[in-house]
């Protein structure tokens, strides 16, 4: 083992860290909002949301792999390219990149190679906030990932002299060691805290003034909440649940011997839902309530019963996809099944008839009020009350960049000067540094395809 070396390509990494990476917290914060704009400019569609973003992990994975290839060349040779040389090869492999997966996107992801299908297709393989939750984490690792590569090979290229000694590891040395240090300072981002953390006061129930507050950030309310989720005890998450079901088994007139009950699965999930109840404001309790309610009388499966929530969340709420799994594993859900009235064995497994779209489904949900049961209103929606899923035609989930980028680096540098419109030109989709005619190709693939 080459310790100079390793060395060497630490010292390379902090350059980079010093030099460009201003405020971690800060660029994790803008990633995490950069995916929330990608979801709204696909009108909170999750399917092109997804196919969206498996695209462009398989670009960041093109040019990483091409990226390697400049270190390989490297200790083949003996020798460290110019840093002109350098950034031709960035500009190179960043168009080669954007050809392959324009192309995919174009004809079909029989047009990608095996390996990079292969990962297209595995984000099917699990489902719902798991399943987004896998893929956005991807996107992100992988967006920074490429990006600290790049700025690394130039950083190394910038000073041959200092840097020589990598040329006396094995290429597979040089890359394993590379790769370490740089998912140190990927993680270092990604779970940065902010600095400048408020003092936000950690109730266990909160009125909706304090919900409702603009000075209380969503990662404060996600911190408050992550430990509320784990401090309640076992009996009073039970005794929620239990106020749940007779709520929702009393406002649709169902004996509660009929009503239909979770299987021992939901246990922390359901767990979950009633303790976000105490942190919303009274609109979005009176969403659950009602989904509640479309559950005990059997017109949501257990599946159908957590895309609405999730999808709710998602869309409305404070929490992000890492705290509301965190919530599943941390709540104290082990309590006595005997003295639960919500879990048993009156499940319902299969998803319930598709007449109603998830949309329409959530429009009753919105709309209905204590006055109202939910049959009622869903034989409204069945005669054709709930008809209009969209408002807007598709026009294109990307605003044509008004210049290109021309190195990495410009895209880290988060400074006081750094603007949001800025950013989003950063993050705006895969084509960070593509030209205009390939934006228009990203509006155009939409309308076409969905």
């Amino acid at each position: 083992m080459n310790n100079y070396g390793k060395g060497l390509i630490q010292s390379a990494i902090e350059e980079v860290d010093r030099k460009f990476i201003k405020n971690k917290y800060e660029l994790s914060r803008e990633l995490n909002d950069a995916l929330k704009n990608k979801y709204r400019k696909v009108e909170k569609n999750e399917e092109k949301y997804i196919e969206l973003l498996r695209f462009n992990i398989i670009y960041y994975k093109s040019i990483i792999k091409k990226l390697e290839t400049i270190i390989d060349v490297w200790i083949q040779n003996g020798v460290i390219s110019s840093s002109k040389s350098v950034e031709k090869n960035i500009v190179n492999i960043t168009n080669s990149s954007k050809n392959y997966v324009n192309k995919a996107m174009k004809e079909g992801i029989d047009k990608l190679n095996d390996k990079d299908r292969k990962i297209f297709v595995s984000y099917d393989k699990s489902s719902g906030l798991e399943r987004l939750e896998k893929i956005e984490n991807d996107y992100k690792i992988l967006n920074i990932y490429k990006d600290v590569l790049g700025m690394v090979i130039t950083e190394i290229s910038s000073d041959v002299d200092k840097y020589k000694s990598i040329l006396d590891m094995s290429v597979n040395e040089a890359k394993i060691d590379i790769m370490n240090e740089i998912f140190k300072l990927v993680n270092e981002i990604l779970f940065s805290e902010d600095p400048n953390t408020s003092n936000f006061e950690d109730e266990a129930l909160v009125g909706d003034r304090q919900i409702n507050a603009t000075d209380v950030e969503d990662s404060d309310k996600c911190i408050s909440f992550k430990k509320y989720a784990s401090m309640i005890s076992t009996p009073e998450v039970l005794v929620k649940i239990n106020d749940a079901f007779t709520t929702a088994t009393e406002l649709e007139s169902v004996e509660e011997e009929d009503a239909y009950v979770f299987s021992t699965e939901m246990k922390d999930y359901v767990s979950c839902i009633v303790l976000l109840l105490d942190y919303i404001p009274k609109e979005d309790k009176r969403y659950f309530e009602n989904v509640f309610r479309m559950f005990v009388i059997g017109e949501i499966s257990e599946g159908q019963f957590k895309e609405l929530c999730e999808r709710y969340i998602r869309e409305n709420l404070f929490l992000d996809s890492k705290t509301w799994l965190e919530c599943q594993k941390n709540v104290k859900s082990d309590f006595n099944m005997e003295n639960n009235k919500f879990f048993g064995e009156n499940n319902l497994k299969e998803d319930v008839n598709e007449e109603l779209s998830i949309t329409q489904r959530m429009d009753i949900l919105m709309n209905l009020d204590e006055n109202t049961t939910i049959r009622d209103s869903i034989e409204v929606a069945r005669d054709g009350f709930f008809t209009n899923e969209g408002v807007e035609k598709v026009s294109g989930f990307a605003e044509k960049l008004k210049k290109g980028i021309s190195s990495f680096s410009d895209k880290l540098k988060m400074n006081e000067e750094y603007d949001e419109e800025e950013y989003e030109d950063y993050e705006d989709e895969y084509e960070e540094y593509y030209d205009d005619e390939y934006d228009e190709f990203d509006e155009e693939f939409i309308e076409k395809e969905w």
